[in-house]
């Protein structure tokens, strides 16, 4: 979704200000040794994204529908995935495992 400049800006100092004061401790949970809290934002993206990988293992985990308005930022990135994925495939002559991404349902 695309935003103006100006949008991005004042998001941008919301966002500052608030960490600014929660260094270190952006939860307020007083644990050093969570990843989320400790203001590195690389240490959290590596542990959000290791649980995401571990979360496609679990028995619980199945592909659904997307709420239309407030997931629309994940089905944009999952469109230019399966975007990307087509180009690749054409170019390359190699059909990836799965790329029928007409499965993509907004509810």
């Amino acid at each position: 979704m695309p935003v103006s400049n100006w949008k991005y800006m004042q998001q941008e100092w919301n966002s500052w200000n608030y960490f600014a004061q929660r260094k270190w401790d952006k939860y307020g949970t007083n644990n050093e040794d969570d990843p989320l809290a400790s203001g590195d934002f690389i240490a959290e993206d590596i542990y959000v994204c290791e649980q995401q990988q571990r979360s496609l293992k679990s028995p619980y985990f199945s592909i659904g529908a997307i709420a239309k308005n407030l997931e629309q930022s994940v089905y944009q990135y999952q469109i230019n995935l399966l975007n990307y994925m087509k180009s690749s495939e054409k170019k390359s002559g190699v059909r990836s495992q799965e790329s029928g991404g007409d499965r993509i349902t907004k509810i």
